[in-house]
């Protein structure tokens, strides 16, 4: 597994003294929602001069293994004298939005291919590369092909059926089983049986999950902005849809 990077959170303050704290708390969510540490310069406490402020926001920059830029930042004062610094001393820098475009297009890092886990659906009825081949090789029809499950892609709720950690991610190819990074237990995934999930956040992005969950709640990021979705399964029990936003 990679080792966490620390990452410093850029942006207007001053211009935003009542949005400040919301859009920097939730940049904050959406760096550690990707496994990371965020560094954010926002929770010094009020009352301090300006100097004051610089001293110790540029002192956690110089810590930082990228620094993020948060909408307005090109209109803030501190903040271009933050990316100034940041190309000055070789730390990348990245748009808050392509941060979690990214973030959120990416499948597991550290999922090693060649020797992947082998989820408890296989164990039963085998790798799932063979699902689709025949038994022997001369057109006998796999006795299991059709309880096969039916692999899944696109935006993704996996729910650990070991722990109950719930995980939001795209899966550009089809998966047929998560792994959950805190327990490290394979959870299957059928297509057949996965939720339709709609999340809608305040910030304007909407997006349509297929989810395994089976609990009455569950809360994922914003794909945007960071903010935490709270969905709920509908009364039919067949959908989960946005019941509240957190910022």
């Amino acid at each position: 597994m990679d080792k966490p990077m620390k990452i410093f959170l850029s942006g207007p303050i001053t211009s935003r003294l009542d949005t400040y704290k919301k859009e920097f708390e939730s940049a904050a969510e959406a760096v550690k929602a990707a496994g990371n540490i965020p560094l954010n310069p926002a929770t010094q406490p009020l009352g301090l001069e300006q100097r004051d402020y610089m001293r110790v926001s540029l002192a956690m920059l110089e810590a930082a293994d990228m620094v993020l830029l948060l909408p307005g930042w090109e209109e803030s004062e501190g903040a271009l004298v933050e990316q100034a610094l940041a190309a000055k001393l070789g730390i990348p820098t990245k748009p808050l939005d392509t941060f979690v475009t990214e973030w959120t297009a990416s499948i597991r890092a550290d999922d090693p291919k060649p020797e992947r886990p082998i989820s408890r659906v296989e164990r039963v009825f085998g790798k799932r590369e063979t699902w689709n081949q025949t038994a022997n090789g001369v057109g006998e029809t796999p006795q299991t092909a059709e309880d096969a499950p039916i692999p899944v892609r696109g935006f993704i709720i996996a729910e650990c059926e070991e722990c109950g950690n719930v995980a939001a991610f795209t899966a550009r190819e089809p998966i047929s089983y998560t792994h959950c990074k805190l327990c490290g237990h394979d959870t299957p995934l059928d297509k057949r049986t996965a939720l339709p999930a709609y999340a809608e956040c305040t910030c304007g992005k909407e997006a349509k999950y297929r989810t395994n969950a089976t609990s009455s709640e569950i809360e994922i990021p914003c794909i945007k902005c960071g903010s935490r979705i709270g969905l709920k399964r509908n009364e039919k029990g067949n959908a989960y849809r946005t019941a509240t936003v957190r910022e």
